[in-house]
Parts: C-alpha cells; structure tokens; sequence
C-alpha cells in the first residue's frame, strides 16, 4: 500500500509514519497543499491521509487533483474539530486522537495491511 501524508504539523506527519512502522505500507508525507499535488502526479498512491481543512482549501483542489491522478485513491479525512460525520469528499473520517487500530482500518478498503516480518511493536498507541 502506498499512502500520502497530508498535514502541515511535522509532528502529527512523523507519528502516523511511526504509528505504520510494522506494516508493508510504503508512507509518503507532504506540509502542504502544493506538494501533495506534486506527490500525487509523481506516484500512484492508494491512499490520501489529509487533514480534513486542507482537503477542503481552494475549493477541494487537492481532492479533485487526487481522483483526476488516480480514479481509485481512497481519501481518509482527519480532524481534531470535534466533528465524527465523513465528509461527502472523503471515503473515511478520523477522529484525533486516533489508535493504531482505527488507523489501520480506515486506510483499509478490504483487508488490513500485512504486518513487516519479524516486526516489533515500537510505534506510539496513539496520536492527539
């Protein structure tokens, strides 16, 4: 699985990739706007991860962007507003402070990403 990170707190960026250490997902990270469009054109992403103001800036650019590059990308929203409801632009809604658990399942279409062989867990539990 290839995943495109989208958040313009480091932070939160680095967690998420930590949060994914163990599993075959290949994450990609991205501060802003311009350069997940720039990721998006370069490589055939199966999933957006995106801070759910930044896939509405600019009129939902980034989302149209996204399903113009790649008809099939999965977008999984993330919020720490307080708002549970999914967005009609997005296939998922996080809510932060999310687990590894909820993560995962809401990167998935249909069956969780293969654990790395041989992983340890050493990835955080959570993300605020």
């Amino acid at each position: 699985m290839r995943l495109l990170v989208v958040d313009r707190e480091q932070a939160v960026r680095e967690v998420i990739q930590d949060l994914l250490a163990d599993y075959e997902i290949e994450v990609r990270q991205a501060a802003s706007r311009g350069e997940a469009g720039l990721e998006l054109r370069r490589i055939a992403f199966d999933v957006l991860l995106c801070h759910l103001s930044m896939l509405r800036e600019g009129g939902g650019w980034l989302i149209r962007e996204g399903r113009r590059t790649r008809p099939g990308l999965r977008i999984v929203a993330m919020s720490a507003s307080g708002s549970r409801a999914t967005p009609a632009e997005a296939d998922a809604m996080l809510q932060k402070p999310f687990t590894r658990a909820e993560l995962l399942d809401a990167l998935r279409k249909d069956s969780p990403p293969a654990p790395r062989p041989a992983a340890a867990s050493r990835a955080p539990t959570g993300l605020s």
